[in-house]
C-alpha cells in the first residue's frame, strides 16, 4: 500500500516536472541550470 502511494506520487511529480515550461522559466530565471535541485527547493519553500 505504502509503496503504491509512493509510486503514484513519483508519477505525479514527474508529470508536473515535465509539464513545466523550462524554456520560459529560463528566460525569467537565467540561473535555473540545476533543474531538479531548483525544483525541489521551490516545492520545499511552497510547503513551509
Amino acid at each position: 500500500m505504502h509503496s503504491k502511494f509512493l509510486l503514484n506520487g513519483a508519477k505525479t511529480i514527474s508529470f508536473l516536472y515535465l509539464s513545466i515550461d523550462w524554456i520560459n522559466l529560463k528566460k525569467i530565471y537565467p540561473r535555473v541550470d540545476f533543474y531538479p535541485f531548483w525544483y525541489l527547493n521551490f516545492f520545499n519553500q511552497k510547503k513551509s
